[in-house]
């Protein structure tokens, strides 16, 4: 599932968080550097494997 780049602000344009395409557990494959982990974790959230930890942190964000 793909996100774009979301900011969350409230009633008066505070800036309550934002969330950039990706969750934190693909970022940290990423950072790790391994081609191979990279591939694998990419088709698994192409696949949508990664959907609950994409909707925890959106929510989190927007603090619920």
């Amino acid at each position: 599932m793909r996100i774009p780049t979301f900011v969350f602000y409230d009633e008066y344009f505070t800036q309550l968080g934002s969330f950039v395409e990706r969750p934190t557990c693909i970022k940290k494959v990423y950072n790790i550097g391994n081609q191979t982990s990279i591939i694998v974790t990419m088709r698994k959230y192409r696949k949508g494997e990664y959907v609950e930890e994409t909707l925890k942190e959106v929510l989190e964000e927007i603090g619920y």
